[in-house]
């Protein structure tokens, strides 16, 4: 995933410096009838499902670890809850019905 971001960066880095050149003192930008803005929106788009999927991947990884997280501490709970439970039960009838 670390790769692909990257290479994302990378790209849009490239991108970024042309554009910025074209930049004029004036504020204005100079792109000459040649420049090729459709191969700029191309990888716009290509940037956008790369990233959507790399989201969608890191959210279900982020929830998975969640899910597993809850399901030990609930485990843990149970457990904890179990012996609490039946440590006061056994206290409970040692006091009221004593062993002679």
């Amino acid at each position: 995933m670390k790769e692909k971001l990257e290479k994302i960066l990378e790209e849009v880095d490239y991108w970024k410096d042309d554009l910025m050149i074209r930049i004029r003192p004036t504020g204005r930008v100079e792109i000459p009838p040649d420049y090729p803005v459709e191969r700029l929106f191309q990888n716009l788009r290509m940037w956008e499902e790369m990233l959507s999927v790399l989201i969608e991947r890191f959210s279900g990884d982020t929830l998975l670890a969640s899910q597993e997280v809850n399901n030990k501490c609930n485990t843990l709970f149970k457990v904890n809850y179990g012996a609490l439970y039946f440590g006061l039960k056994c206290t409970v009838i040692s006091l009221f019905c004593p062993r002679t």
